[in-house]
C-alpha cells in the first residue's frame, strides 16, 4: 500500500464516526424534591418547577406515609382537599420534532378506582393519571412533537382525600438537537489513530 493510499484510508476512517456525533441524550428535568424542607401550603417555586397554584401543593417528608417505597426522600402532593385541585408547572422547554422524549415519574393517590387523580401534559401530549388506592406506580411515557415548540411540563391534581402524589420526575431527550455533540470514546480513538497514521505516512514520504 502506498503512503498516499494509507493517508486516504485514514481520512475516510476519521470522517465515518462524524455522523454518530448527531445522536445525543440529555436530561431536561430531574426532580425528586429531596432538596426541599417538607412544609404544607408551599406557594413558591419547587426545584425546577417555577409555577404553583397557591395553597394547592404540599411537600411531604419521607415519614409522611404518602411517599413511596419505589422512591426515597420527599414527595409532592397536588390537590388534597382544595376544591381547585393543584398545579405543578415547569419552566418552558424547547422541544424539537427530530428528537424523542421520555417522561417518567412515580405516582400515588387515594381516590377510589376508576377516578382520575389528575393529568400530565407537555405541549400536545396529555395523559389522564389514575392512581391505585394506597399503592405506588412507576409511569413512563414516550413523547414526540410535530413541530418545534416551547412548552412547560404541567401536572394537575384533582381535589381528593390525598390528591395526586408524585416523586422522581424525569424528562429525557434523545436526538440530534438535545445537547451539544460530544465525541464518544470510540470516535476519539479513531481520530487519534488517524493522526498517527497521517504522521506515519508523512514521515515515510520524507524518507
Amino acid at each position: 500500500m502506498t503512503s498516499k493510499s494509507l493517508f486516504l484510508g485514514v481520512v475516510v476512517l476519521c470522517t465515518l464516526p462524524a455522523a454518530g456525533l448527531a445522536q445525543t441524550t440529555a436530561t431536561l428535568i430531574s426532580e425528586d424534591f429531596d432538596e426541599l424542607t417538607p412544609a404544607n401550603g408551599v406557594t413558591g417555586p419547587v426545584g425546577v418547577f417555577s409555577s404553583l397554584a397557591p395553597g394547592t401543593v404540599n411537600i411531604l417528608g419521607p415519614m409522611s406515609g404518602l411517599c413511596f417505597a419505589l422512591a426515597s426522600g420527599n414527595c409532592v402532593e397536588l390537590g388534597r382537599a382544595n376544591p381547585n385541585g393543584g398545579v405543578l408547572e415547569s419552566n418552558p422547554l424547547l422541544l424539537q420534532p427530530g428528537d424523542s422524549y421520555s417522561l417518567s415519574f412515580v405516582m400515588n393517590g387515594q381516590l377510589s378506582g376508576g377516578h382520575t387523580n389528575g393529568t400530565v401534559s407537555v405541549g400536545s401530549f396529555s395523559q389522564n393519571l389514575n392512581a391505585v388506592t394506597h399503592s405506588s406506580t412507576a409511569e413512563t411515557f414516550s413523547i414526540t412533537v410535530p413541530a418545534a415548540t416551547s412548552v412547560p411540563l404541567i401536572f394537575t391534581g384533582v381535589s381528593g382525600n390525598n390528591g395526586l402524589v408524585l416523586d422522581d420526575i424525569r424528562l429525557t431527550c434523545s436526538g440530534p438537537t438535545c445537547s451539544p455533540a460530544v465525541p464518544e470514546p470510540a470516535t476519539l480513538g479513531l481520530l487519534a489513530l488517524g493522526l498517527l497514521g497521517a504522521g506515519f505516512a508523512g514521515r515515510k514520504r520524507r524518507n
